[in-house]
């Protein structure tokens, strides 16, 4: 069994898992499925990202904040007026009012993009510098995390969707459902 990262881990969204008949082709099939995830990221990962040997066997080689379960989730931004359709890893935190705040990574343009969420389902997205408003509609959880789908329109009339926790495969099978803008 090997596991490998995208590195560095807060802009290189990448992880792959590979249990071998041998170590040596465990640590290859990491390595490589890591690789062809950043080579597939939108926009391209880009020559800073690279992957990262977490654990081979029974060896660790790093810290043991890297095995956190599930430190970030899956998030797609798409905006067919905006011209976005990316991958990115979207983690959850708080900021000092109690608000939910999904922090995007790797952000376009190689700032920070951040949604904050309220109790109410009304969302904000700052992009880019441009700002989106909208709704989440929360549908449930996935391996202990949110999923949950943001709608949001900025002020030129744009149209933005944020999908987050649905894995690639399921969100491929369920692509068309998912950016489907609700009634309202």
């Amino acid at each position: 069994m090997a596991l490998a990262e995208g590195d560095p881990a807060e802009r290189c969204a990448a992880r792959a898992a590979v249990a071998g008949r041998d170590l040596r082709g465990s640590i290859e099939g990491a390595l490589n499925i890591c690789l062809a995830q950043l080579a597939e990221l939108s926009p391209p990962a880009g020559p800073e990202c690279g992957c990262r040997l977490l654990a081979a066997g029974d060896k660790l080689f790093a810290p043991p904040a890297a095995f956190r379960y599930a430190p970030g989730i899956s998030a797609r931004v798409v905006s067919r007026g905006a011209g976005l359709d990316l991958t990115l890893v979207a983690e959850e935190r708080y900021d000092a009012d109690g608000e939910r705040v999904l922090l995007l990574r790797p952000a376009p343009g190689g700032g920070e993009a951040a949604a904050r969420i309220g109790e109410d389902g009304t969302a904000t997205l700052v992009l880019d510098g441009r700002t989106w408003k909208g709704r989440a509609i929360a549908e449930g959880f996935e391996r202990g995390r949110r999923r949950e789908r943001l709608y949001l329109t900025r002020e030129d009339g744009a149209r933005l969707a944020l999908i987050v926790g649905w894995e690639p495969v399921a969100y491929a099978m369920e692509r068309d459902r998912l950016l489907t803008w609700p009634a309202s």
